[in-house]
């Protein structure tokens, strides 16, 4: 038994001081989830200059917090659904958004553990390579380099990330919250 403990002990001395150590036990609900991505989709019709990207940033962050239920199939048919309303090169968005999620599940784990602080940091340059490969494919198909102008979008979308994530985390905080209150 001292063994056990000590065993415990010593695995939680290397664990960063940013970890979240109370986890979110309950998944959110269907409606919620699928409630605010309809959400900002519609925002995002509206086409002022970063609704298109809070809509990545939602899908994404559905994507880690609740894979099973939101996944690259969903990040591809929004992003075509964002390139038919915008009339852009079919594609260009649903690329994006695919990559981006693509990338983000593949360190899903890695994310989970961290603060949504932490969680942004990690993103920069998942961001960066989702970003970098699309506008790449778009400019060799349009023949015209894009530029660096997207840069800026991957600054403000990190800035986003923390304060759009602890918005959708609230519903999930206020169940654990209410039941760890009544069980004591």
């Amino acid at each position: 038994m001292k063994k056990s403990k000590t065993l415990y002990r010593s695995r939680k001395i290397g664990m960063p001081s940013n970890v979240e150590l109370d986890k979110l036990d309950k998944p959110a609900e269907a409606k919620f989830v699928w409630g605010t991505i309809l959400f900002f989709w519609m925002l995002s019709l509206l086409s002022f200059f970063f609704s298109v990207n809070l809509l990545a940033v939602v899908i994404v962050f559905w994507c880690v917090y609740d894979s099973p239920r939101i996944g690259l199939f969903t990040a591809f048919i929004f992003g075509l659904l964002v390139d038919v309303h915008e009339s852009l090169i079919l594609g260009e968005n649903a690329l994006f958004f695919t990559l981006f999620a693509y990338f983000a599940l593949a360190i899903q784990r890695r994310l989970l553990r961290f603060d949504l602080l932490s969680q942004a940091i990690h993103l920069f340059p998942v961001l960066f390579l989702s970003k970098l490969i699309s506008k790449v494919i778009i400019s060799w198909v349009i023949v015209h380099w894009m530029g660096l102008g997207w840069v800026i979008e991957i600054v403000l979308i990190i800035v986003v990330w923390p304060v759009l994530g602890s918005l959708l985390l609230i519903p999930q905080r206020s169940v654990v919250n209410s039941e760890s209150k009544s069980v004591h």
